[in-house]
């Protein structure tokens, strides 16, 4: 039994900072969703880790066979090359009359051959994919648990880190989450705008602080990134003191000397009484004074920003090319509010930037309205201290 406390990471973007660190090994963790949510590829995702980590690693699937495993591997760039697989449910088996006769004896077989590999092998990984498979061998509730409990007395034994995917529905006491170290659950949704949304919570984490709520979750080619809510007691370098100039003396003061640093500001107007242009106007006046700004257009295209700031008279293209100005296009459906939210809090602790505009649409605030919240709280705490 591994009596190491080290934390190991998942090899996640975003995961490991909402777990505080990693996962734990030598424990049992439950990864839910309903299908397409991507159970399976987080499994994989997590067992490469372990194989570019030079750890033993392998996979044991109960419901898609190896080729259909390579596909998927293969769909996100990923090479399976020392990554152990074994399928428990062979082509023989899933078209055989077997289905019209389930058992408990079946369940037994199953679980007992995945223990032998699990000796066999030692792994400090493993991932079992499905245990919706499994639960159709039995009738029997408590039958059903005893050997999910097999599981996880092998993983503490030999130190291995047991992931299992499940179905997240159907009766409650069809799912031993008692038995978890910690439950993942993946979910998604789709929205009357833009794609499908993602993301990903923690019903249930023993023995270490995380991040709770809801954090955005991409899959693209590559495997999944997730994307940490903000939390607005993070830690935050001290916020200046003093006031922004707009680089117009009257506007100034009539803003009783500009805008105080470490605040969020909110210009509201109907259309073409010149939001934009005074964005514009604080943004080359920071610039002038080497300072970096970054600005976020989500209804007019960065062409026509370009444009109306260049016949305005205002030096966009030099501070474009002194990388002290950063134009970004936001797509709200294809940009998860809290993807966004991450991005505008990199630009702050990654690029030191001073200014950052957003011009959300009212149909999409809440990555703004999160981000401006938390941005407040650091410079607010930052001045206290």
């Amino acid at each position: 039994m591994s009596t190491s406390t080290a934390l190991i990471p998942s090899g996640i973007p975003g995961l490991d900072d909402v777990l505080r660190g990693g996962l734990r090994p030598g424990h049992l963790y439950f990864i839910e969703g309903s299908p397409g949510t991507g159970k399976t590829t987080f499994g994989l995702q997590f067992l490469l880790e372990g194989v570019r980590r030079g750890e033993r690693c392998l996979l044991i699937t109960l419901a898609e066979s190896p080729a259909e495993v390579g596909v998927i591997a293969d769909s996100h760039g990923w090479s399976i090359e020392g990554l152990e697989l074994r399928d428990l449910v062979s082509a023989d088996e899933i078209h055989s009359t077997a289905l019209f006769d389930l058992s408990e004896i079946a369940l037994d077989d199953r679980v007992q051959a995945a223990l032998a590999e699990m000796d066999g092998l030692k792994p400090q990984r493993l991932v079992l994919d499905t245990l919706a498979a499994l639960r159709v061998y039995s009738d029997q509730s408590s039958n059903f648990r005893r050997h999910i409990e097999l599981f996880r007395s092998k993983a503490v034994e030999l130190g291995t880190t047991l992931l299992v995917t499940d179905e997240a529905s159907g009766p409650v006491e069809r799912h031993p989450r008692s038995l978890a170290w910690g439950i993942i659950r993946m979910e998604q949704r789709l929205n009357d705008y833009g794609t499908g949304r993602r993301w990903l919570w923690l019903p249930k984490l023993r023995g270490q602080p995380y991040v709770g709520g809801f954090h955005d979750l991409r899959i693209e080619t590559g495997g999944l990134s997730v994307f940490p809510r903000l939390e607005p007691d993070r830690p935050s370098a001290p916020a200046r003191d003093g006031l922004i100039s707009s680089g117009s003396e009257p506007l100034d003061a009539l803003l009783g000397g500009g805008l105080e640093r470490g605040t969020s500001v909110g210009i509201i107007g109907p259309p073409g009484c010149g939001k934009s242009t005074l964005v514009s106007s604080f943004a080359m006046a920071a610039a002038e004074r080497g300072e970096r700004v970054a600005l976020y257009a989500f209804d007019e295209s960065l062409t026509t920003f370009r444009k109306r700031a260049l016949s305005q008279g205002l030096a966009i293209d030099s501070a474009l090319d002194s990388d002290l100005l950063t134009l970004r296009q936001i797509d709200p459906g294809q940009v998860a509010p809290g993807e966004l939210a991450r991005e505008l809090a990199g630009e702050v602790d990654c690029h030191k930037t001073q200014i950052i505009s957003t011009s959300a649409p009212s149909m999409w605030p809440s990555a703004t309205s999160s981000w401006q919240r938390w941005a407040t709280s650091c410079a607010t705490r930052s001045r206290r201290s």
